[in-house]
């Protein structure tokens, strides 16, 4: 990955906003039809996304762009598996590593500073899994590529991340701001772009699922109005984005409102599978 994708990187996760806010898995989470908390709303998704994968002890996962941990954790305590966290940002996994080491998982969960696209060494996982983190990987070719080649056969992957559900997309310049409020970064991929990257690499049974509404909408919503973490959300945007941004603040505001109220989408939450051949 290049150097400056390591910097936009470093730059907007040295200070990781879920460890801040008090999220941590990630930015969102599940909500079905009755009001949770939104620490309940994080277990939800966990455990909505994990449950069909059927993991147990003799599993070996790989956690690609896993931050700091939160992720692999649950995995180990919850299914005993063992898990390899990667993640390109230093701050992240030293701290993924102090995490681990309070937990007393060392048995069960580890933590490296590696690029996902430039990984190489031998051994093999029964599961690939990604959290709202692969959609900072430009190149979705060869990423796909790397997955096919780190699982073992009949080895599946899952994983979220944010994408346009449209095959052509021009985002206006506040929707590029939002973007890189948001996410990092002012630029996604169309779900093609996934699905061609997919089938190349040589995966099967791939499963492409908008989860927005159960994630993306109702988050914004209860983050926004929790009355500990909502504060913390106004204090990190305030910080991070400078004076620069307050000329534009009306019209930010005025999109966002529209993206919670589902009027106009800026980008959907996917929940994408697959499968390598036996």
């Amino acid at each position: 990955m290049n150097t400056t994708i390591n910097q936009s990187l470093e730059q907007v996760y040295d200070l990781d906003i879920c460890d801040y806010l008090g999220l941590p898995y990630s930015m969102t989470g599940y909500w079905a039809n009755h009001p949770v908390s939104v620490a309940e709303a994080q277990e939800h998704q966990l455990e909505y996304l994990f449950a069909p994968l059927q993991l147990n002890p003799s599993c070996h996962v790989l956690d690609i762009g896993g931050g700091q941990g939160g992720c692999a954790i649950w995995l180990a305590k919850k299914y005993g598996c063992k898990v390899l966290v990667i993640d390109l940002v230093e701050a992240q996994i030293s701290a993924a590593q102090q995490r681990i080491k309070a937990e007393g998982l060392e048995d069960l969960v580890a933590a490296v500073t590696q690029d996902a696209i430039t990984l190489d060494f031998s051994q093999k996982f029964t599961h690939i899994i990604s959290i709202e983190a692969i959609f900072h990987i430009p190149d979705k070719a060869k990423l796909f590529q790397k997955m096919f080649k780190f699982l073992k056969k009949g080895g599946e992957f899952k994983l979220t991340t944010h994408l346009y559900d449209k095959a052509v997309y021009q985002p206006s310049l506040i929707d590029k701001i939002i973007l890189y409020l948001v996410l990092g970064q002012d630029h996604l991929e169309s779900k093609s772009i996934y699905e061609d990257a997919i089938i190349q690499a040589g995966f099967q049974d791939s499963c492409f699922e908008n989860i927005s509404a159960q994630t993306l909408y109702p988050t914004y919503n209860n983050i926004v109005s929790d009355p500990i973490i909502g504060p913390k959300l106004r204090t990190y945007l305030k910080e991070i984005n400078g004076r620069w941004t307050l000329w534009f603040y009306p019209l930010i505001k005025n999109r966002l409102l529209k993206e919670c109220q589902k009027s106009e989408r800026l980008y959907d939450l996917y929940s994408i599978s697959g499968k390598k051949p036996e």
